[in-house]
């Protein structure tokens, strides 16, 4: 493990002759991690989390070099899709995304500071 560019770089992760792996640890467990050898870019963000889990889930989301099976129904099914964003105005798409949007839970307004001395 090696430390340049302000990011780890593991040169021993990559596959043979080819880039290594690297990555941008932040506060609290917050991480980029760069892999190219699986075409992968894993953005963390959140709070308390500790570096060892996370890079177990990092790890156990790449469980194959093979290409996916086949899947003439679920490819079928995503052409449609894309053919009907493709010919939806995109003001309409947002407003449809909009409204089937959960309405955001009400959040507390923030105490303001004692400023009385």
């Amino acid at each position: 493990m090696q430390y340049g560019y302000g990011m780890w770089i593991y040169p021993t992760r990559g596959h043979a002759g080819g880039p290594a792996d690297f990555e941008a640890n932040g506060y609290s467990g917050q991480r980029i991690s760069v892999i190219p050898s699986q075409d992968m870019v894993v953005v963390i963000t959140g709070a308390g989390l500790d570096a060892n889990d996370v890079a177990a889930l990092i790890s156990g989301a790449t469980r194959s070099n093979a290409p996916l099976p086949a899947n003439a129904a679920g490819d079928a099914r995503l052409g449609g899709l894309v053919l009907a964003a493709a010919n939806t105005p995109s003001d309409v798409r947002f407003a449809d995304t909009l409204a089937k949007a959960p309405a955001p839970a009400p959040q507390p307004k923030p105490a303001l500071p004692n400023t009385r001395s």
